[in-house]
């Protein structure tokens, strides 16, 4: 058998294998996408903590509804959080939060906690109270309903204002991160293509060049 032949059979073998590594990272995908069809969930209730916030204008205070502080400021009510962990298509995850806030509740425990000398602060009189559950992230990818969404100290704060006329609100958060596995996957998959693919072009190269020495021989 002449070497051309033997190239012409070896580019078939790595064409066969590239095939077959190909479809082994589209299988193991789809495997993989599969079993997030159906959405993680968890649920669990967090402590929260109270804050006081007095603006430099206007004489309305506020009171914000935390996931951490100081121990000495933790209530007694806590939020219930509701998180669902799905695949939202073959290269992005998505991640829906569901927030249950016990409004009346809560609101009723901030009133009683906050005093009449709290109203005063550093020589101005606050006539009224704002009470808002606060969110705190570095994320700015992630969506909210909340009613404002501002920017401090490097995070986004989303703000969402509780009623004391409401028993309960929900309040929603929705994050899409990048599917590593799957970039990964394809990365692999492009890497392995194109180095069988250099492969090929060597071995082809190499019978061109083998074919004209031939031919000056002959």
């Amino acid at each position: 058998m002449t070497r051309s032949g033997e190239n012409g059979k070896r580019g078939v073998l790595y064409t066969a294998i590239l095939m077959m590594i190909c479809l082994f990272c589209v299988v193991a995908l789809s495997a993989c996408n599969s079993q997030k069809n159906e959405p993680e969930v968890s649920q669990r209730e967090y402590n929260v903590y109270l804050s006081l916030a007095y603006p430099s204008e206007g004489t309305e205070m506020y009171a914000y509804v935390m996931l951490s502080g100081d121990e000495k400021n933790m209530l007694e009510t806590s939020i219930g959080w509701e998180s669902s962990f799905y695949a939202k298509n073959t290269w992005y995850n998505a991640q829906d939060v569901v927030i249950s806030v016990p409004s009346e509740a809560l609101c009723s425990e901030i009133y009683e906690h906050v005093t009449e000398d709290m109203y005063f602060h550093e020589d101005v009189e606050y006539d009224s109270l704002k009470i808002v559950f606060r969110y705190d992230t570095i994320y700015k990818s992630i969506n909210s309903d909340a009613e404002r969404v501002v920017r401090s100290n490097g995070k986004y704060v989303h703000l969402f204002e509780l009623s004391e006329d409401a028993e309960a609100q929900t309040f929603h958060l929705h994050l899409t991160s990048q599917n590593a596995a799957s970039w990964y996957t394809m990365l692999i998959a492009c890497v392995i293509i194109f180095a069988v693919g250099l492969l090929g072009v060597s071995l082809a190269i190499k019978g061109k060049v083998w074919q004209k020495k031939k031919k000056k021989s002959e």
